[in-house]
């Protein structure tokens, strides 16, 4: 039998590559490319923006996330314009800081690496295919992929090989963390039982910066100089660089040394240093760039600013020994994340002896005489002005900031590059990360917004090069940014927070499972956090977080789940080894389902499918032959899902009978209805009041699957079907997989699903598609019904035989011995239905209207579905739209379908492809 199930297209989109070679050669003064200025597109709208796949995304791998509504699929950092309105706004920076102390073996080592002391730089090429500016994450990854390309490249880097993540940021803070999280442990294991010494826990301060050191020395061997210059084959330059002209890079090397790099690329990844707020200008003072030169445990320290990088080294150096106190404008730690969450880490950081002044108005530092980074330290006097108009001193040996950060842009002459900046002094770019000059590119912390991930910088670069000598047109607003902060407990999170989609007004429901609730946590003594998931109407994933031990690793999960369209019953469904923390995310998405297994309108289908229907009625005959009557005369035989499900169960488990019957109505009544399809009443009532229920698509695959149990069996078994009276949608669909069709002068054959509009019903019409010819096409675009002789003259049926004869037919098939062979059982049937088959007794003059109104009904069909297909492609080819807008169009082709529903859309594609084959040949009108 033909397919029924839906079948649902996909195409591969994307720009035709670009050649990889530009024609562009350095030192023209041509443009290769004229840049793009987009409108200004905020996250929110860029995250409802199709995702196209990229003709290189199975060679170099793919790199964006599937579109989501309401947002879920998109980075919530903006994409800079390409030209600055506003004026520039430098901030004040801190100094790129020397390694200290620099006679300690594992920071010589780690110079050695990242910056090769009296190495001089290489001769330079006359041009590079590519120039990267910063060593960073985003220059390094820059470096890698411009490799794999086969391009030569040159690198300029000022300080260290590595940028903040290696030498400043990432590495040294998680070693440090991983010291803190021990102290923590100890100081705690009498809730497991284990009894340690009286005392206070003793902490080798020396020792654990010693490790710090060590770990960061030994992961810089992937970082240095030496490794991109022999493994990478890159020309690496140290100095400081500024742009030139629009392909060319002044660098100075010191020692009154110039050098000029020219390019036919510039990827900018110079990368972002700490904010010197006014109340420390001139005040020295420890940030995440010097910090790791400390060499003794100050007594007390202040941190300014409750964001991640603040919060996670106050709680580790509280947990070493030191008093901090954070202080912060805001009235909240964390103020980008979850609420919850936030209040979790304040708990705990309390817990630990960190104290918090927050909603402070006013600063202003005091420092005496003494050591920065050991004893005697100078102490600080922090006077704050609190919310209530009083003030409050801090003293401490120590304080740092950590107020955001601010981009490395200022002595790059970006203006004699043809390059803007945006009001923060970021690298203004478009979506593709293309400045305003079209052979520069940027990425990473250089870029504007207030976000700044080494993840986020490395995919940015991935991008950029791409885009730059691959033409892929990758928009970076399509990157989906999970992140995370390593307090204890962790807090992660991706995609948008619950705030932001009440603000937009986006409709969603969150599930939330308590990390206490999971089996493996109450092993392990983890009481803290939680998993919460943002849910859509359509059961996609919006956003996350995640807080509790190790979070940062279990939002991963739900990041491929948004990064692929999974939905939350997809995770939810996916089975996690026994016990593990990582079920905490699973059973967050498991609530969303249980959720809809509850709802009153789904514990009632469920219960239905649950029992044997009531409404279909299976008797085998002694001679083998099975009557399947449909039994629900007051809904004309409607199919409902229970039904449905019952007729698919019957065809496909009987297996013992030569053949079978189906009709509508309980045997011995007289015919008056085969089915008036499917049950649209319940559908109905169903959805109004619940729209999410499951009814809909539930009814839609049992009536498929029936449908498809009747094709199966006619192939094996002859199936006759009593076409009496009213045969409809479902119906029709049930009776036509039938390998005899008995019509009568009663018979009203119909797809009657086009006139009412609702989604799932328009599916049904799908069954029109696989029809004889173009008969099914017309009945489904216009409503067209047929009479049982009409459906005689156009094949729909095989034999007319009059509606009082019926009970007699019915008789003789039951009363005929089918036990034989199927050769045999199919002659059998046959020679029952010819002696009732009147269609042979038909005059001349009623075969000559009957072929009339054949010929008739066929050229309708042609002319209907060749004039929809004909709008629906003129309109696209004139338009230049997608295959989606061709989906729209052709919808408008149905006779009262709702527009844009997946469903009318899909009957639509089927009804438009049988229209092509009909324009290529086929059966003329």
């Amino acid at each position: 039998g033909p397919p029924l199930r839906l079948k649902f297209m996909s195409s591969l989109q994307g720009p035709v590559p670009g050649r990889l070679q530009s024609q562009t050669q350095c030192g023209s003064a041509g443009r290769s490319r004229s840049p793009r200025r987009p409108s200004v597109v905020t996250p929110r709208q860029a995250a409802v923006m199709p995702a196209e796949p990229s003709a290189y995304s199975d060679l170099l791998g793919p790199l964006l996330a599937a579109a989501q509504p309401g947002g879920g699929g998109g980075a919530r950092r903006p994409v800079g314009e390409l030209e600055a309105k506003g004026e520039v706004r430098f901030g004040e920076v801190s100094p790129d800081f020397p390694i200290a102390p620099v006679d300690e073996p594992s920071n010589r080592t780690l110079l050695e690496n990242v910056r090769a002391p009296g190495r001089e730089n290489p001769t330079p090429k006359s041009c590079y295919d590519l120039v990267v500016l910063g060593a960073g994450v985003g220059g390094l990854i820059s470096c890698i992929v411009g490799k794999q390309l086969g391009l030569s490249i040159a690198m300029v880097e000022r300080h260290y090989t590595g940028g903040d993540c290696l030498n400043t940021g990432c590495v040294p803070s998680k070693a440090l963390l991983a010291a803190a999280k021990r102290v923590a442990l100890v100081k705690t294991s009498s809730e497991l039982g284990i009894i340690l010494p009286e005392g206070p826990v003793r902490v080798d301060f020396a020792g654990v910066m010693g490790r710090v050191r060590a770990v960061r020395a030994d992961i810089s061997k992937h970082d240095s100089i030496k490794r991109y210059t022999e493994d990478v084959g890159v020309d690496v330059f140290t100095g400081e660089a500024a742009f030139a002209g629009p392909r060319a890079v002044s660098l100075d090397a010191g020692g009154g040394k110039k050098v000029e790099l020219a390019f036919r690329k510039c990827v900018v990844a110079t990368g972002a240093a700490a904010r010197v707020i006014p109340p420390l200008k001139g005040v020295e003072h420890l940030t995440n760039g010097n910090f790791w030169n400390l060499e003794e445990l100050p007594a007390r320290l202040t941190v300014i600013g409750a964001g991640p990088i603040g919060l996670e080294l106050a709680q580790a150096m509280q947990r070493l020994g030191s008093q901090v106190t954070v202080i912060d404008t805001l009235p909240r730690i964390m103020g980008k994340e979850d609420e919850a969450a936030a209040a979790l880490v304040r708990e705990s950081m309390e817990r630990d002896g960190v104290v918090f002044v927050m909603s402070t108005r006013s600063l202003q530092v005091k420092r005496g005489d003494g050591g920065l980074y050991r004893a005697p330290f100078g102490l600080y006097e922090c006077t704050v002005e609190l919310p209530d108009g009083g003030r409050q001193v801090l003293v401490s040996e120590a304080l740092m900031s950590s107020t955001g950060r601010v981009p490395n842009t200022k002595t790059l002459e970006v203006k004699r590059a043809g390059v803007s900046l945006a009001d923060d002094g970021g690298i203004a770019t478009d979506s593709m990360l293309r400045t305003a000059n079209p052979d520069i590119f940027a990425a990473g912390d250089c870029l504007p917004g207030p976000e700044r991930f080494t993840h986020m910088a490395e995919w940015q670069a991935r991008v950029a090069v791409r885009n730059a000598f691959l033409d892929e047109d990758l928009d970076a607003r399509r990157l989906l940014v999970p992140r995370a902060t390593y307090t204890d407990p962790e807090v992660a999170a991706v995609g948008r927070t619950a705030a932001d989609l009440r603000e937009t007004g986006v409709e969603f429901q969150t599930f939330t499972r308590l990390v206490a609730d999971v089996d493996r946590n109450k092993c392990d003594g983890e009481a803290q956090g939680f998993a919460s998931l943002h849910v859509g109407r359509g059961g996609e994933i919006l956003g996350a977080c995640v807080c509790g031990h190790n979070a940062g690793d279990q939002i991963s999960e739900v990041t491929l789940c948004m990064q692929h369209g999974l939905t939350v019953a997809q995770l939810a469904g996916t089975m996690h080894p026994y016990p593990t923390a990582a079920e905490v995310v699973r059973q967050a998405a498991q609530a969303s389902v249980r959720a809809g297994i509850f709802r009153p309108s789904a514990q009632g289908v469920l219960h239905d499918l649950g029992q044997p229907s009531q409404h279909v009625n299976w008797r085998v005959a002694p001679g083998g032959f099975a009557s399947l009557e449909l039994d629900r005369p007051k809904a004309l035989h409607a199919v409902n899902v229970s039904m449905a499900q019952e007729i698919g169960l019957r065809l496909l488990r009987e297996r013992s009978v030569g053949a079978i019957l189906m009709r509508g109505g309980s045997g011995g009544e007289a015919f008056k209805h085969f089915s008036s399809g499917g049950d649209v009443k319940s559908v109905h009532a169903a959805l109004k009041g619940d729209p999410d229920c499951a009814l809909p698509r539930l009814q839609l695959f049992h009536e498929y699957r029936a449908i498809e149990a009747v094709y199966r069996r006619a192939a094996e078994v002859p199936i006759v079907a009593l076409m009496d009276g009213v045969c409809m949608g479902c119906g029709l669909g049930l009776a036509s997989g039938a390998r005899y069709r008995v019509a009568t002068e009663r018979s009203r054959l119909a797809m009657p699903e086009c006139a009412i509009g609702i989604p799932p019903d328009a599916a049904f019409s799908f069954v029109a598609a696989d029809l004889p010819e173009s008969l099914g096409r017309v009945m489904a675009m216009t409503g067209k019904q047929l009479t049982g002789a009409q459906a005689f003259g156009a094949g729909l049926a095989t034999h007319f035989v009059p509606s009082s004869s019926l009970l007699e037919l019915e008789k003789a098939l039951l009363a005929t011995d089918v036990s034989g062979d199927a050769a045999a059982a199919d002659a059998a049937v046959q020679s029952v239905l010819a002696q009732f088959d009147t269609s042979k007794q038909l005059s001349e003059e009623e075969k000559v209207a009957l072929a009339e109104e054949e010929r008739r009904l066929y050229a309708a069909a042609a002319c209907t579905s060749a004039a929809a297909l004909q709008r629906c492609l003129a309109e696209t080819v004139e338009s230049g739209d997608s295959p989606e807008r061709e989906r729209a169009l052709a919808t408008e082709g149905l006779k009262g379908m709702k527009k844009g529903s997946p469903f009318a859309q899909e009957v639509s594609l089927q009804l438009l492809a049988a229209a092509r084959r009909d324009q290529g040949g086929g059966r003329p009108a």
